[in-house]
């Protein structure tokens, strides 16, 4: 079973895995908005429950989808953005000699406001309107959240504009080079993040893999809004997709999210990505695994909310049965989680709820936390 992360991290059921919810463990904001506890002690809380379980779900694909909020708290190794990967990419594919991401000085104020539109700031690399409005801000002058607010924006630019430095100096013309230079800083900053241990024992990084146009909007997945036009834009991203994935795969699992299994255009995405970064002919490295969230129709109006994907998967089982994959290395997890009923019923409904899931090995992810789900076994 997989349960609800608690946001404290403590008193877990050690034999359990759990979904984290970043915005949980990162404590509650103070009256001006700001995260007080800084992300390396946001880290410590990961570390804590991941010793403490059998493994965590963690969403960490993209800008805004990682452990610390870039604004509102001290980031502590902050992602480098998937998209961040493939712009670099593309810059090297064809050759554009553009500004890099700005990089100055914390308490350079007047270098942060000349950078007066996110173009400006951020060159070549996917901008942000959101992240730019707080980095110009004073960081020596004005109301006192805004400066904590601008030191953390430019922290983060900082790390990030290196890296972005250091996949376009180490490619010479070699797009497969910077990608794979880029996606060694990915995985690194998930090793410091959690630990070496951690990542390859219990932390199972979560990417949006096949975005929708809102969530390309948001930044996830491996091409940015600004990027789609350009020439090569789906081959650049479809190899950083390959690449970094096979590179996280070395430290540990991942997972992939989200696919709509009783549609066959889903099923034949899941085949195509796993005979990508899993082919039996050309072993990943590492140990490993994929697990690939599937679901069945949901509710456009409402997230995550529809039918789970037991109807279909020995279908989808049995058309992947004779795909060039590494099949051992594939796990599937059902979406959205079983509600169960309040009252006398919650107890039946549980154990009905493990007898289906377990007839179709899969795991049962329940919208419980610890001490919810210890109430309702009893």
């Amino acid at each position: 079973m997989v349960l609800r992360l608690d946001p404290v991290g403590d008193d877990l059921e050690s034999e359990l895995r759990y979904e984290g919810n970043n915005n949980d463990l990162r404590g509650a904001r103070n009256d001006r908005g700001l995260y007080p506890e800084s992300g390396e002690a946001v880290a410590m809380r990961w570390r804590r429950a991941a010793s403490n379980c059998r493994g965590i779900f963690v969403l960490r694909d993209s800008l805004w989808s990682q452990q610390d909020h870039i604004t509102r708290q001290q980031a502590f190794a902050p992602l480098l953005p998937p998209n961040w990967i493939t712009a670099a990419a593309l810059a090297v594919a064809n050759g554009r000699k553009g500004p890099s991401p700005l990089v100055a000085g914390i308490d350079d104020d007047e270098a942060w406001r000349r950078a007066g539109t996110p173009k400006a700031m951020f060159g070549l690399a996917p901008a942000s309107q959101a992240w730019h409005a707080v980095a110009i801000q004073p960081a020596n002058a004005g109301p006192a959240a805004l400066r904590t607010q601008a030191r953390h924006a430019r922290t983060v630019m900082i790390a990030l504009g290196d890296a972005f430095r250091r996949m376009i100096s180490v490619a010479s013309g070699d797009v497969e080079e910077a990608i794979a230079r880029g996606s060694d800083l990915a995985c690194a900053s998930d090793r410091l993040y959690f630990t070496d241990d951690l990542r390859r024992r219990r932390i199972i990084p979560i990417t949006v893999a096949e975005p929708s146009e809102k969530e390309i909007d948001e930044g996830k997945g491996f091409l940015a809004p600004e990027h789609q036009r350009e020439p090569g834009a789906e081959v650049a991203a479809s190899k950083t997709r390959r690449i970094l994935l096979r590179r996280r795969l070395a430290d540990g699992d991942v997972a992939v999210e989200r696919y709509d299994i009783s549609k066959a255009s889903q099923r034949a995405m899941i085949a195509s990505l796993l005979r990508t970064i899993i082919p039996a002919k050309d072993p990943a490295p590492g140990t490993g695994v994929v697990w690939v969230w599937i679901n069945g129709p949901l509710d456009p109006d409402r997230k995550l909310r529809g039918q789970d994907a037991t109807p279909w998967v020995e279908l989808l089982r049995r058309e992947l049965a004779t795909e060039d994959i590494q099949h051992s290395r594939v796990r599937f997890f059902s979406k959205p989680s079983v509600e169960l009923p309040n009252g006398a019923g919650r107890k039946a409904a549980l154990d009905e709820a493990i007898g289906r899931f377990d007839r179709l090995d899969l795991p049962l992810s329940l919208n419980l936390r610890t001490a919810a789900f210890r109430a309702a076994i009893t």
